[in-house]
């Protein structure tokens, strides 16, 4: 049996609080119940109470319930040990990985980056800084990131 893990049961209460659910509708839930983000995460209706109770989880629940709350998956497989921290310090890295293999990419994402691919490296220099001024502006505020997670030079 697997050993009680305090981390994550305080990462699903706390979780209770920061969760936001959005409903088909478009409607949002915020700090949901128990049984409304173990139901958004298509995990039955006591999954959450079940993981506070018991201290344990499979790594595709907390997966499941971390997406259907629009909370971060990597801080979630972190706190059940599945991740550490070193596997992640290369983030870089990991993003040039997925979008050489394209895992986890739209189909309009994918057209975008088979269009930046041939691109000059001058050019997909404006790409990446074009893409920061609209994520600033998207979310504004003001950036001091130098790098995001965007295609690097060819």
């Amino acid at each position: 049996m697997a050993k009680r893990n305090n981390d994550l049961i305080k990462w699903t209460k706390e979780g209770l609080k920061r969760a936001v659910i959005i409903k088909d509708d478009g409607s949002k839930i915020e700090s949901p119940s128990a049984r409304q983000w173990s139901l958004a995460g298509d995990k039955g209706g006591h999954a959450v109470t079940d993981i506070i109770e018991r201290g344990r989880a499979s790594p595709d629940m907390i997966a499941d319930l971390a997406r259907a709350g629009q909370l971060n998956i990597i801080e979630a497989l972190l706190v059940q040990g599945i991740l550490h921290p070193d596997d992640i310090l290369d983030l870089e890295g990991i993003a040039d990985i997925m979008i050489s293999r394209e895992i986890g990419l739209s189909a309009d994402q994918k057209e975008l980056l088979a269009n930046y691919k041939p691109l000059q490296p001058t050019a997909q220099r404006t790409a990446r800084d074009i893409m920061r001024e609209l994520r600033r502006n998207a979310v504004g505020q003001e950036s001091t990131a130098v790098e995001e997670n965007t295609p690097q030079e060819a």
